[in-house]
């Protein structure tokens, strides 16, 4: 604006900048865009001043609506596509779930209102099929009644075992077992001890013990084992209330020697195996490099060292008393035989003829416990897996 010739400043309407107006130019001042308003690249005159907009242009976008929104950037859109709601926009839009009648983005519901009825049932020894009555679609609620005596008239204290009770009634009938499945025979009770079979009272016949001692064999096993075994000459009960139940298999000294070859001239002269006697002699041996003195020979035993025959003294703490995977060796000197504890593990019957009862030695402990040792071997001779080391002239009485 022109006053007294000069150019006179104009606020704009925001009062952030005064320009001059020339004195034929357009008077902008009330324009109101900034440079976010216009598209970038484009000019405009706004407040005396030439703007250049920012706003960005986006050209086209469509819009498909779902459950949460949406934010676009802002800035200029040639067009906004915004896509029809279908009832794909919730999963759960679906027949079963809309009321009968009613139709939800498309969709026709066929869900019927319930309208439920209560109903009352007496139990019965029938089966019973429960329908809701005219005016109801559905039952909402069932109460059965409890199942009483009355539910049977043969529910009577007169049938039924006594001391039992049915449904409130405690019986009085007094009867037998039916015994008719049992199959056993006196042979198969223990002696003395009875039981009724198909309503016959049995008395067993089956002798009791604690122990069986038969006479066994000897036989050795192509693996370098024992086996020694027995026949139970009758059928017999082991009693399962004593412990330790044992079987036990008498072998003599002469039957073991006889199976592992076990001979006089194979045997070192003074020294005695499974009651055998040695004859085997040994001369001009050089005994002046043995360092044994008694104490390092087992009492009752003899030997040369540096040319003299020493006495052993060495203690024997026990003769032929240990334990094989619990099977107990006893030497019994007066009967001349070795016994064989063997516990029993159950309480069963061990019966007679095809039965036996076998005991397995290993080769090192039975030569451990009968003191036999590669010294008192004659050399080239092996007895129980053991090669004799004697290497002199070996000459047999």
């Amino acid at each position: 604006m022109k006053s007294n010739g000069k150019i006179t400043k104009i606020y704009n309407l925001r009062g952030k900048l005064n320009f001059p107006i020339p004195e034929d130019g357009i008077d902008t001042s009330d324009a109101t865009a900034v440079i976010e308003d216009i598209k970038q690249g484009k000019t405009v005159y706004a407040r005396g001043q030439k703007l250049t907009g920012t706003m960005p242009n986006r050209g086209s976008v469509t819009i498909s609506p779902n459950t949460v929104s949406q934010e676009h950037d802002s800035g200029y859109y040639d067009s906004i596509k915004v896509n029809a709601v279908t009832n794909e926009i919730d999963a759960n839009i679906k027949s079963e779930n809309i009321k009968d009648g009613i139709s939800i983005l498309g969709v026709e519901g066929n869900l019927v209102e319930l309208n439920g009825q209560t109903i009352t049932v007496a139990p019965s020894t029938t089966e019973k099929v429960i329908n809701p009555e005219e005016g109801y679609n559905g039952i909402t609620q069932v109460t059965v009644e409890a199942v009483t005596n009355n539910i049977d008239t043969n529910i009577k204290q007169e049938n039924i075992k006594k001391d039992v009770s049915i449904l409130g009634i405690t019986g009085t009938l007094e009867e037998g077992i039916d015994t008719s499945d049992a199959n056993a025979a006196a042979a198969n009770i223990e002696i003395n001890k009875t039981a009724y079979v198909n309503g016959q009272k049995i008395t067993g016949t089956i002798p009791t013990a604690t122990t069986i001692t038969e006479d066994g064999s000897v036989q050795l096993e192509s693996d370098g084992r024992f086996r020694a075994s027995a026949t139970v000459p009758n059928d017999i009960y082991l009693h399962s209330d004593i412990t330790p139940r044992m079987i036990w298999l008498n072998l003599t000294k002469s039957q073991v020697a006889e199976t592992i070859g076990l001979t006089a001239d194979k045997i070192v002269s003074g020294n005695t195996i499974l009651d055998v006697a040695g004859t085997a002699s040994i001369t001009g041996t050089d005994t002046s490099d043995a360092t044994a003195s008694a104490n390092d020979i087992r009492f009752g035993e003899s030997a040369y060292v540096n040319g003299e025959k020493i006495e052993g003294s060495l203690s024997t703490i026990f003769n032929l008393g240990y334990q094989v995977d619990s099977v107990v060796w006893t030497d019994e000197t007066e009967q001349n035989q070795l016994k064989l504890d063997i516990p029993v593990n159950n309480s069963g019957i061990v019966n007679a003829g095809s039965s036996k009862i076998a005991v397995i030695l290993r080769y090192d402990k039975l030569a451990e416990e009968i003191g036999l040792t590669a010294e008192k071997i004659k050399a080239g001779e092996t007895i129980l897996g053991i090669t004799g080391t004697y290497t002199g002239d070996v000459e047999s009485v």
